[in-house]
């Protein structure tokens, strides 16, 4: 199984047509707008693999799979923060 990786989430094709995807920034697993993009590169590769299903978890150290958002990295202006 080979595996990949972009910033905080890494992700990779099990044997058929199964993909994992792992976020990596214990112990939270914060959504910044790093790991939305990692996210989003992770699940077109694994589209572009051709996998059915897709597994989404955290790394051993974590203590949750995902706590949210970051509040820090919300714009104040009323952007939306995942661009």
């Amino acid at each position: 199984m080979a595996q990949e990786q972009s910033g905080p989430v890494t992700w990779s094709r099990a044997e058929g047509d199964v993909g994992v995807v792992t976020f990596g920034e214990s112990p939270m697993n914060l959504l910044t707008s790093d790991t939305c993009a990692g996210l989003l590169a992770a699940l077109d590769a694994l589209e572009q693999a051709r996998v059915r299903v897709v597994i989404l978890a955290s790394d051993p150290e974590a203590r949750v799979w995902s706590s949210g958002v970051d509040l820090h990295h919300v714009p104040l202006d009323g952007q939306d923060s995942v661009q």
